[in-house]
């Protein structure tokens, strides 16, 4: 349950953060489409690089949730599953 929970909390993050990084994407394309302040458009991409690496690690924070719930399921719910199944 503790392995759900924790996945549930870590697609939402990361779902924020994409979010968040499109926003800041958007913002940069009409800077730049309109000649905006260099100033604003460098803090805009290093702000974009932050969102970027938070992205990473939300993505591989869910991937590893992902595999431990795999595991569990494979080597503790599958077996008590036969197990129940065979009576």
């Amino acid at each position: 349950m503790f392995y759900c929970c924790y996945y549930v909390f870590e697609t939402q993050a990361g779902e924020l953060i994409r979010m968040a990084f499109d926003r800041k994407r958007n913002q940069l394309y009409n800077l730049d489409a309109t000649g905006g302040d260099r100033e604003a458009i460098d803090k805009t991409r290093a702000t974009l690089r932050d969102l970027e690496n938070c992205l990473e690690v939300a993505l591989k924070a869910i991937q590893l949730a992902s595999s431990r719930i795999q595991k569990l399921t494979n080597e503790e719910l599958y077996p008590q599953f036969v197990a129940l199944a065979r009576g």
